[in-house]
């Protein structure tokens, strides 16, 4: 009885640590098309949602990138804007991999500016680069790694 409550208890810790994951995708997927458009209202909206759901995680490793995220909330400077990103992106690439990977969703890199992202090829599996959207907005290639299961 008390295997079948310990696997009970991990099976629900896992569910939840798989549904906190989801949500963390879908606001990021909402803050990379925020960047595609060069929004920066959205951007801000974007990252505030996104770092309270990063944050439901508990995950230690993780506090930089709400930081980061809660520096995107406060800029102005699309430019620095991007560099916040670009270590988010990173911090989430860190969550998918230990995850194993997850589905709909694939690491991409732009070697013009030499940046990753996460991209939801559900909707679409054209390139939409957040880092240069206004310059060259399908620039990069998806990255056959991990990130896919």
């Amino acid at each position: 009885m008390k295997t079948f409550v310990l696997f009970l208890c991990l099976f629900i810790s896992l569910s939840s640590w798989s549904s906190d994951l989801s949500s963390v995708l879908v606001d990021y997927d909402h803050l990379h098309g925020a960047f595609f458009k060069n929004d920066m209202k959205m951007i801000k909206e974007g990252a505030s949602k996104l770092k309270k759901s990063l944050f439901k995680l508990k995950q230690k490793d993780m506090e930089y990138a709400v930081k980061r995220l809660e520096n995107l909330v406060g800029r102005d400077d699309i430019k620095k804007a991007h560099e916040d990103f670009n270590i988010v992106s990173q911090a989430i690439l860190v969550l998918i991999d230990r995850e194993g990977g997850v589905k709909n969703h694939s690491r991409y890199y732009c070697p013009m500016v030499k940046k990753y992202w996460i991209q939801n090829t559900t909707d679409s599996e054209k390139v939409m680069n957040p880092y240069a959207s206004s310059s060259m907005p399908h620039c990069g290639s998806k990255m056959t790694s991990s990130t896919e299961s």
